[in-house]
C-alpha cells in the first residue's frame, strides 16, 4: 500500500514538473512587446521615457501620435521631409521600430493636412483634414488616422473621399470610403470624438 502511495506521489510530482516546463516554454514563445512611451523629439530622434531612441532620419520632424493594434504592435506617426532645404513638402510618415534601416523612400508616406495649390497657376488642387483617435471602431480600441479630403479630378472638380489608416495584425491597413454612402456619413459623425491635426497651406512640388 505504501509503495502504491509513493508511486502515485511520484507521478503527481512528474506531472507538475511537466506542466511548469510547458508553461515556461509557452511563455518563452509568446512575443513580448516593448512599451514605447514617447517623451520628446530631439532633432531627427524620437526619445522615449526609458531613454531609448529611434532615428527617423527625417528633417523638421514632429511627433503626431502612436498607433497600435490589439496585440500591441506599435507604429509612430510623425511629420517631416526626407531632405534638407529642398522643395519637398512636409508629409506624414508612419514608422515602425523595425524601420530604422529601411530606406526612407520605402516608408509609408501620406499627405499632410491642409490646402495644396498648383505652383504654376495657384489653383486649389487638393485639401484635407486629418483626425487622429479611437473614433472609427471603438470595439477594436485602436487609434486610426482619418483623412477627409478633396482632390481635383480630370473634370477640374474636387472629389470627396474618406481615407483611413490603422494597424491590423501588425501591418498598416488602408481603407477608402466613397461619398454619398451611409458609411461615409457615419464616419463623418464619429470624427467629433477625434483630435484634429492643424493643417497648413502649401504649393505642389515642381
Amino acid at each position: 500500500m505504501k509503495q502504491k502511495l509513493v508511486f502515485i506521489a511520484m507521478l503527481i510530482i512528474v506531472a507538475c514538473n511537466n506542466t511548469n516546463q510547458n508553461a515556461l516554454v509557452e511563455n518563452a514563445l509568446k512575443p513580448t512587446q516593448k512599451a514605447w512611451d514617447f517623451k520628446k523629439v530631439d532633432g531627427m530622434f524620437l526619445i522615449f521615457n526609458d531613454n531609448s531612441r529611434i532615428n527617423t532620419r527625417l528633417y523638421e520632424m514632429n511627433y503626431l501620435e502612436s498607433i497600435a493594434d490589439s496585440n500591441g504592435i506599435t507604429y509612430f506617426v510623425v511629420s517631416g521631409r526626407t531632405c534638407k532645404e529642398c522643395d519637398e513638402n512636409i508629409s506624414v510618415f508612419i514608422i515602425s521600430p523595425k524601420d530604422t534601416i529601411k530606406p526612407l523612400i520605402e516608408l509609408p508616406k501620406y499627405t499632410y493636412p491642409g490646402k495644396e495649390f498648383d505652383y504654376e497657376n495657384n489653383e486649389l488642387i487638393f485639401e484635407s483634414r486629418l483626425f487622429v483617435g479611437n473614433c472609427i471602431n471603438k470595439e477594436e480600441k485602436t487609434i486610426s488616422l482619418v483623412w477627409v479630403q478633396k482632390a481635383k479630378n480630370n473634370n477640374n472638380k474636387l472629389d470627396s473621399l474618406i481615407f483611413i489608416v490603422d494597424i491590423l495584425n501588425g501591418k498598416i491597413r488602408e481603407r477608402k470610403i466613397q461619398p454619398q454612402t451611409q458609411e461615409y456619413i457615419s464616419n463623418l459623425q464619429y470624427l467629433k470624438n477625434c483630435r484634429e491635426i492643424k493643417g497648413v497651406e502649401t504649393t505642389s512640388e515642381p
